[in-house]
């Protein structure tokens, strides 16, 4: 079971998701330049959602951090170690289980569920002993010493990763994780979320600007900063899918899958990078959202924008992209059919006509509802 979210949004002039010079982020696409905010950034726009909107508790948030060894070492003092022991317990079982630490930081973000550090924290416990003996007695940056404890407690990559497997974080198991050190602690996402991509061409845009000194002499001419910075304005197809039964699968019980795939939907929805915006403001909530619930399979519409369309006469970009998407649809569910289809609806913040088997519904929130009822049975 898969539900599918196909979204037409319009940024007013911004630079949302920005490259290692500043500019907005841009590709190619059917041979024109396009404007793109890419998938991470929208993730994480998705995962603040959840704090800010309120769609998920604290308890079933996870955290992406390199302080693994703080959180343990905190959820420890909780149970009674002092501060330093407790760092140091975690730090060793860390290493026993295969993740080097520098400096009281693991080397790459980890993923991590408060009930996963709940749970490596009560592991060092059990084995405080042992932990301790293998502490590292090198603390200048070389290599330490044989580190010992770790080669010598050949279950604990075991017994880190099977602590690691006692999250039901709802954005672990939407949006995956990934330990190199450690792969027994993956965890395949539930969840799918595209590029963005502007269904036009797009040219990038310089606003030249100055800054003036407060406390500048009456006499005094010119500014006290001049610079640029890059925009563009673009109106994006975007696209994200959930695998149901995958999401079940890792969270197990049915309320739990229910919170969070309405959480999933409504922060894909609602889901805005943060870049510049206090320079912009480019807050514009989407124009059109179409729904598909399906048994399997999954479709990108990003190829009804192969050719870029254009505003005509009355007919805004979003007016144009909306016809495109749906005549491409039709197009797909000609040629290889509608087998398993559920759900095809939409919500726009405009009159559309009738359009074959995709349903019209009146809002975002009952969209949501028929979705969710579709794949779930039950409303939201």
């Amino acid at each position: 079971m898969i539900i599918e979210l196909h979204i037409l949004q319009s940024f007013a002039p911004s630079n949302l998701n920005r490259d290692d010079t500043g500019a907005p982020k841009d590709c190619d696409f059917g041979g024109v330049r396009r404007a793109r905010v890419s998938s991470q950034s929208l993730k994480r726009a998705m995962r603040r959602a959840f704090e800010v909107d309120d769609l998920v508790p604290p308890e079933l948030r996870a955290t992406r951090t390199k302080r693994v060894i703080g959180l343990i070492a905190d959820a420890l003092s909780s149970k009674g170690q002092e501060a330093a022991t407790g760092t140091a317990l975690a730090t060793s079982l860390l290493a026993a289980g295969g993740i080097k630490s520098t400096e009281g930081q693991v080397g790459a973000l980890m993923f991590v569920g408060r009930d996963e550090i709940d749970a490596l924290a009560d592991l060092a416990l059990a084995h405080a002993e042992q932990l301790l003996a293998a502490q590292p007695q090198a603390e200048n940056g070389e290599k330490p010493r044989g580190h010992k404890g770790a080669a010598g407690l050949p279950t604990f990559k075991k017994a880190v990763a099977d602590a690691l497997k006692k999250s039901r974080s709802v954005d672990i198991a939407l949006f995956g994780r990934m330990i190199a050190e450690l792969p027994d602690g993956n965890v395949d996402a539930s969840a799918q979320v595209a590029h963005a991509i502007s269904t036009h061409r797009v040219e990038l845009d310089f606003d030249y600007y100055t800054a003036m000194d407060d406390l500048a002499t009456p006499g005094e001419t010119g500014a006290a900063m001049v610079d640029t910075v890059e925009f563009n304005a673009a109106t994006y197809y975007r696209y994200a899918n959930v695998d149901v039964d995958a999401l079940a699968k890792h969270l197990g019980d049915a309320d739990r899958v229910h919170l969070a795939l309405s959480a999933f939907l409504r922060a894909v929805i609602v889901a805005e990078p943060t870049g510049k915006q206090n320079s912009f403001a480019a807050h514009n909530p989407p124009s059109y959202v179409l729904a598909v619930v399906r048994n399997a399979a999954a479709w990108s519409l990003a190829n009804a924008f192969l050719r870029p369309v254009r505003a005509s006469g009355e007919h805004d970009l979003v007016d144009r992209s909306i016809e495109e998407l749906e005549a491409y649809w039709a197009r797909l569910a000609k040629m290889y059919g509608t087998q398993g289809l559920r759900v095809v609806a939409s919500a726009a913040d405009r009159e559309l006509p009738a359009r074959g088997a995709i349903e019209r519904v009146a809002n975002v929130d009952a969209l949501l509802s028929r979705a969710l009822e579709a794949a779930l049975g039950g409303a939201a």
